[in-house]
């Protein structure tokens, strides 16, 4: 997937690389211009940013989900961090920290049950 996104960009970066910018207007402010704006010449052909973005859709939305994904997931810890940060600084939780545990340890003098071994005789098979 990772060698794909380099190809992806390779491919992107040799496509501008081929347009030939007027002064007025640089490779990224045509980009930026909308879908009609040419990003590469051919001869008499143009090829447009409209074009080029049809053609990648697919990664493109897979890039923009891994974004969402990555956006989200470095929240979720960010809010984690600041909610035990938080919990840490707060009064109440020095006073729990300094009593006994919540749980018991279980007796030692309470038996465990164990199932006695059968004292019959093995049955034999009817015939």
């Amino acid at each position: 997937m990772r060698i794909r996104h380099i190809a992806l960009g390779v491919v992107a970066t040799a496509v501008l690389a081929c347009k030939s910018p007027t002064p007025a207007q640089t490779t990224a402010a045509g980009a930026a211009a909308g879908p009609s704006a040419p990003v590469a010449r051919i001869g008499t052909e143009v090829i447009t940013a409209g074009e080029l973005d049809t053609s990648i859709r697919g990664e493109l939305n897979e890039m923009e989900q891994r974004t969402y994904d990555l956006r989200k997931s470095a929240l979720d810890q960010l809010i984690n961090q600041r909610l035990v940060e938080a919990k840490a600084r707060s009064p109440a939780s020095r006073s729990t920290s300094s009593s006994a545990p919540s749980w018991r340890p279980r007796s030692a003098s309470r038996p465990t049950r164990r199932r006695a071994p059968s004292t019959s005789a093995p049955r034999r098979p009817a015939r």
